[in-house]
């Protein structure tokens, strides 16, 4: 499953070398990974209601492009890997011209909020992921 969304780089994304800083693709990544959740109905307050939640265990990301002020950007959310108790997400931005700015991995384990211990993904978010990438 993947989610497009829209990003227009602002003031407040700037930093001294007057490119978007390395944090504010950190957030809206993050963003993103809540839109996707949000999309697939588990959002991160209904997860937590069931005694459930996605802990962010492993966070790769490569700067490959600058982005300045006034840049519209895509970002793209999808589904990549899914184990027994883990997942993964892949990120990607991209510019208007469909250049790839930079991208992102991130990996999650499912974690039972009473036992504080890793639990299998369960079928509300394993659904959205291709049997062929099973890890």
């Amino acid at each position: 499953m993947e989610l497009v969304s829209e990003i227009v780089v602002m003031d407040t994304d700037i930093d001294v070398f007057e490119h978007m800083n390395y944090k504010r693709y950190i957030d809206h990544f993050e963003k993103g990974r809540a839109d996707w959740f949000i999309k697939i109905g588990l959002p991160y307050k209904l997860m937590a209601e069931k005694g459930m939640a996605v802990v962010l265990v492993r966070l790769d990301t490569q700067y490959i492009k600058e982005t300045r002020l006034g840049d519209c950007l895509t970002m793209k959310t999808r589904s990549e890997k899914l184990g027994t108790k883990s997942f993964s997400l892949k990120q990607a931005i991209y510019n208007e011209q469909g250049d790839l700015m930079t991208e992102s991995t991130c990996t999650f384990v499912m974690l039972n909020t009473k036992t504080r211990k890793g639990m299998p993904v369960v079928d509300e978010i394993a659904q959205h992921f291709p049997v062929n990438v099973q890890a």
